[in-house]
């Protein structure tokens, strides 16, 4: 009896580590001041992932997040706050939380019934990637924003850029290039210039 007892409190230990095991990717989004420009303005907002691959990690990466899900837990952060978690999410639904936010920071309306009147802004991810290359954590991003109206095309703007953290211990600084990236690639859409140019 006391063997059968040792051999599942064994099981259960294994079960347990191989479950606590399940890495984390934490990506926090830090929010810019927010302004009125934009305020009443309607749009609607479209995700479309049109990345080559769904994939999140490259291999170096993928060897630290062995498991990974393909998800990062998302939080975001109003200027001068400390932020707050909002849970997990795949990149398309990250995506379209941050760019959200962002717009309703702008003072715009957003919808996300593209059958609706109001003007589309649509989002292409063009490339989203983490890797780790000998020392270095790396991130790649980039992404087209365009106004439709009608079936046309009434602005557009293309953003891309990198980021990079040295690898201290583990997987130490993979979230920080993640929230940067991320940050500052959506940040740096100018929306009054692709709301103007639109006639929004």
């Amino acid at each position: 009896m006391s063997r059968i007892f040792t051999g599942i409190s064994i099981a259960l230990f294994f079960l347990m580590v191989s479950c606590a095991s399940v890495p984390e990717l934490n990506t926090h989004y830090q929010m810019p001041f927010p302004s009125d420009q934009l305020k009443g303005k309607r749009v609607v907002l479209v995700i479309e992932d049109d990345r080559k691959t769904s994939d999140l990690l490259g291999s170096g990466a993928g060897a630290e997040f062995r498991r990974f899900t393909n998800k990062v837990t998302f939080s975001i952060a109003r200027p001068g706050e400390a932020g707050f978690r909002l849970g997990s999410y795949d990149v398309p639904g990250m995506l379209k939380e941050a760019f959200k936010r962002r717009l309703e920071s702008e003072g715009v309306l957003v919808g996300f019934n593209n059958e609706s009147p109001d003007k589309l802004l649509i989002i292409s991810i063009n490339e989203l990637l983490l890797d780790l290359e000998g020392r270095m954590w790396k991130g790649r991003m980039a992404y087209e924003a365009k106004i439709v109206d009608d079936g046309r095309v009434s602005s557009r703007e293309n953003i891309s850029g990198r980021s990079e953290k040295a690898r201290l211990v583990g997987r130490q600084g993979a979230d920080e290039v993640m929230g940067e990236m991320v940050s500052d690639m959506v940040n740096r859409l100018d929306l009054v210039r692709l709301f103007k140019e639109a006639g929004i």
